[in-house]
């Protein structure tokens, strides 16, 4: 997962865990959990620059469900940030769905 960083000593936050949700985050409505992650992070400095990385994108190379899931084994996916003129408008799915298009794009024109 690419993550850019905008500002130096930027820090990582992942917020709570949930057991199951309804509509993501929309609905308000969860059952919360206890819960610990362990992450590892490997600095690429110029990584999100070169590749005019805005919103954090994610690829994998292997399966991450067993393969009669029928997910896929490769992929990358964007995300959106619903940021407009530096002001974040966190109610505007449409916003953020827009730049995870844009992101795609962009990806696609780089990689031909």
């Amino acid at each position: 997962m690419l993550f850019p960083v905008f500002v130096p000593g930027a820090l990582f936050s992942i917020g709570d865990a949930h057991f199951a949700q309804g509509d993501g985050e929309s609905c308000g409505t969860a059952i919360e959990m206890a819960g610990s992650a362990l992450l590892r992070f490997k600095v690429r400095k110029g990584e999100a620059r070169r590749h005019a990385v805005r919103s954090p994108r994610f690829e994998r190379d292997d399966y991450f469900n067993p393969p009669e899931m029928a997910a896929p084994k490769r992929f990358i996916a964007t995300t959106g940030c619903p940021m407009r003129d530096g002001v974040n408008q966190s109610e505007d799915a449409t916003l953020a769905a827009r730049d995870a298009l844009i992101g795609m794009t962009d990806l696609l024109t780089d990689r031909g």
